[in-house]
């Protein structure tokens, strides 16, 4: 039976799933040899700092890799949080574990969903394991073959068109990029936070994440609304660490409320 007819049936080749997840995916990019200072715990709880590749993290035994979380957001940060970022996306290329003929990413079997997090679990160390569930998505390239036919099929289907659609319109409107790369906003405004010693107002991060290094703003519109931002930034007759949006804060009052 095929999986997106029943999420709940234990599929056929689930002992197929149990295999050793010692090496990065066939299909999964060349690894690149960045290393990255994290810290690892062992089984009997000792810590000690490494630098380590990706791919490294496959290789790991009897320890785990320490995954540090922004307090306020939720969401990885630092070093750790990078390797997290780019193992997981080694992971995602195999098409056995993940299998890409799904429309939907809750309409995948929860014994897939159930395996996917045991084995990032076999890597990686969580403070709370229950709120820090990663879901990952599978891969869109490099299909195997008797996955194509039914991949194929949902890319001409009228609702895929349409989310092509919006996805299309919605990056139209993206006109002011940020400068962050591979970079996600949660690490990067971990960054700044070590940085300055205080966590940083939207307004501050559109400004921050809207300069080029060499001092220049991606675009002119947003050096338009950096200008506003630092005028009413300047405005501010208190000085504050409260980094939560607001109805009136300063990003508000540029962008707008309804802005996300």
């Amino acid at each position: 039976m095929d999986y997106m007819d029943s999420e709940t049936q234990e599929p056929d080749d689930l002992p197929y799933l149990e295999t050793e997840y010692d090496m990065p995916p066939p299909l999964a990019a060349e690894c690149k040899s960045f290393k990255w200072k994290i810290e690892v715990i062992d089984t009997a709880g000792k810590i000690e700092g490494k630098m380590i590749t990706s791919k490294e993290v496959w290789k790991i035994q009897n320890s785990k890799v320490i995954v540090h979380f922004d307090e306020v957001s939720g969401q990885p940060i630092g070093e750790s949080g990078g390797l997290l970022g780019s193992w997981l996306g080694q992971l995602s290329n195999d098409v056995n574990l993940l299998p890409i003929n799904y429309s939907d990413w809750r309409m995948v079997n929860p014994h897939i969903k159930n395996k996917v997090w045991e084995v990032i679990q076999s890597k990686f160390w969580f403070d709370d394991p229950a709120t820090r569930k990663v879901f990952v998505m599978s891969a869109l390239e490099n299909v195997p073959e008797n996955q194509w036919g039914h991949f194929v099929h949902m890319r001409f289907t009228e609702k895929w068109k349409k989310m092509q659609e919006r996805n299309t319109e919605s990056q139209k409107k993206n006109i002011m990029p940020h400068v962050c790369g591979r970079k996600s906003f949660s690490r990067k405004r971990n960054d700044i936070t070590i940085k300055t010693g205080k966590r940083p107002c939207r307004a501050e991060f559109f400004i921050e994440t809207r300069t080029k290094p060499n001092g220049s703003f991606v675009c002119e519109e947003a050096k338009t609304r950096a200008e506003k931002l630092t005028t009413l930034l300047g405005q501010k007759s208190h000085v504050t660490n409260n980094a939560i949006a607001s109805l009136d804060d300063e990003y508000a009052q540029v962008f707008g409320p309804e802005r996300p």
